[in-house]
């Protein structure tokens, strides 16, 4: 039965998703991002139970990446085009369907996790719940930031591009921190740094804070490429 428990916070997270979409079209964007940060929150617990109480199992490896793909890959997805239907009336059916390329794109960077055997201490391209992240800042924007919205909400250029970058991101070999590296070499300093420009930047950018960090995340993934620093 202790095997099992960690699973049981993994189809919370599914099950949490499913609800934030329902959510989603019944336009309750705050309890849409309620959920989601809660998606987040179980999305780490499973993680920490099963270490705690020292089990691991197969099944919950699966479990995890099919609750990954509803919480992070379908949930995002159906965001950027309620977004993109929210605000422009009259906009082909056609122009909103590339908003799933981030649904696609996370089940092979799932595949791709579960298959690949190189050092989990790191991540191989931009982590699903990362681009979810990303996704859900927007939603916090046009939820709550009216200044930001403005410029956000009906921009279907910047729509555009993350419905191309974030799967380009998330498919490639970029080599990304994870907070498994803690221990590594530089671990806590790198902890650190990223810590106190999340901060500074909730100080200077409020809500835009969230996209701004999962952009400084990757910039600083190819800095890495230049000079070793994880």
């Amino acid at each position: 039965m202790k095997q099992h428990i960690p699973n049981l916070f993994t189809l919370a997270n599914l099950f949490t998703g499913s609800a934030a979409i329902l959510l989603l079209f019944n336009g309750m964007t705050l309890w849409v991002l309620v959920c989601a940060a809660l998606c987040l929150i179980l999305d780490v617990l499973d993680g920490f139970v099963a270490r705690s109480l020292n089990v691991s199992s197969d099944m919950g490896g699966q479990l995890d990446s099919l609750a990954d793909m509803v919480s992070f890959g379908v949930l995002p997805s159906c965001i950027l085009a309620w977004l993109m239907m929210d605000c422009q009336d009259g906009l082909p059916l056609w122009a909103i369907l590339p908003a799933f390329l981030i649904a696609a794109a996370t089940a092979w960077r799932l595949a791709k996790f579960n298959l690949d055997d190189r050092d989990h201490a790191f991540f191989y391209g931009l982590p699903s719940p990362s681009s979810g992240v990303a996704i859900f800042g927007i939603l916090l924007i046009v939820a709550t930031d009216h200044e930001w919205a403005e410029y956000l909400s009906c921009n279907n250029v910047f729509f555009f591009v993350l419905v191309v970058l974030l799967p380009l991101l998330m498919l490639s070999d970029l080599r990304l921190w994870s907070f498994k590296g803690f221990n590594r070499p530089n671990g806590k300093i790198i902890l650190g740094l990223l810590l106190s420009i999340f901060a500074l930047l909730v100080l200077s950018t409020g809500a835009a804070a969230i996209i701004l960090m999962i952009f400084v995340y990757v910039v600083f993934g190819f800095i890495n490429k230049l000079v070793k620093v994880y």
